[in-house]
């Protein structure tokens, strides 16, 4: 059983968190960020040292983040980006529609 402590900042969204830091320690691989956001895009910046790309449909969202842009965090918007080799891919984008399609995308290229 493994055991964290991760601040959750907004309990009703951030649900995620403890699984999305378990996974990313599990990997050594570029991260994917699908959809920034106050309860992920932050704490993967913080929780990694591995290169991660914030992908977002909506520029407003996605330049909120900016100020982690860096060597290993880089931002782009949905269709301006290259893949890679990703470690964790995760997605949470605006719509249950884009959501889909990054999974049906992704689901194949991603085993921990």
């Amino acid at each position: 059983m493994v055991i964290m402590e991760v601040k959750i900042n907004n309990e009703e969204y951030a649900t995620h968190q403890i699984v999305l830091k378990e996974y990313i320690s599990r990997t050594t691989k570029p991260i994917l960020e699908l959809g920034s956001g106050d309860s992920s895009t932050r704490q993967i910046h913080e929780w990694t040292e591995n290169y991660i790309l914030t992908v977002d449909d909506n520029e407003k969202w996605l330049n909120k983040y900016l100020d982690l842009k860096c060597d290993r965090h880089d931002f782009a918007m949905l269709g301006e980006y290259e893949d890679k080799n990703w470690g964790l891919v995760f997605v949470d984008l605006s719509t249950q529609e884009l959501r889909k399609e990054a999974i049906l995308k992704y689901k194949m290229q991603i085993i921990l």
